[in-house]
């Protein structure tokens, strides 16, 4: 297997990737679609309702104001 040194590649390579890096459009894309009224009040209830199943379930602890501490396997 072949082996490189790090810094020697990204100085044999730099150029060649900024260039390639510029070249590409790297604006942000946004959102394939805008959500009608309807779909965003269903989504942030759906949202809600996971939040307080979290707490109370458990995972999902409010240690204060905007602190919290989820457990993925409570």
């Amino acid at each position: 297997m072949r082996k490189y040194v790090l810094d020697d590649y990204i100085k044999a390579n730099k150029a060649d990737f900024t260039r390639s890096r510029l070249r590409a459009d790297r604006k942000r894309t946004p959102c394939s679609r805008p959500r009608d009224a309807e779909e965003l009040d269903i989504m942030i209830e759906l949202d809600r309702e996971r939040w307080n199943r979290w707490i109370a379930d458990g995972r999902l602890v409010v240690l204060g104001n905007r602190r919290y501490r989820l457990s993925l396997f409570p």
